[in-house]
C-alpha cells in the first residue's frame, strides 16, 4: 500500500493536481467519516493522543495509521 500512495502522490504532483492534505486528518475516522472535533480536547492535549476510539462507529484508531488512511482516501476521490 506505502507503493501505490506513493506512486500516486507522485502522478498527482505531475498531473498538477491537488493533493488532500488537511490538520484535520487526524480527527476524521477513516471507516465512517465522522469528524470527531478532537474529542473535546484542546489542541495540546490532541496532540499527546496516539490511539483513540472513534465515538460514531467505535472502531479502535492509531491516530497517525487513521490520518494516512484518510489522505489515501481523499487522494483515490480525486482521481
Amino acid at each position: 500500500m506505502e507503493i501505490f500512495f506513493v506512486d500516486q502522490f507522485t502522478y498527482l504532483q505531475k498531473k498538477k493536481r491537488p493533493v488532500a492534505f488537511s490538520v484535520s486528518n487526524t480527527k476524521l475516522c477513516a471507516n465512517c467519516g465522522k469528524n470527531n472535533h478532537r474529542l473535546g480536547l484542546n489542541k495540546s492535549e490532541w496532540l499527546a493522543v496516539r490511539e483513540w476510539d472513534c465515538p460514531n462507529c467505535g472502531k479502535h484508531l492509531d491516530r497517525d495509521i487513521n490520518a494516512a488512511q484518510v489522505i489515501l482516501q481523499k487522494g483515490l476521490a480525486i482521481r
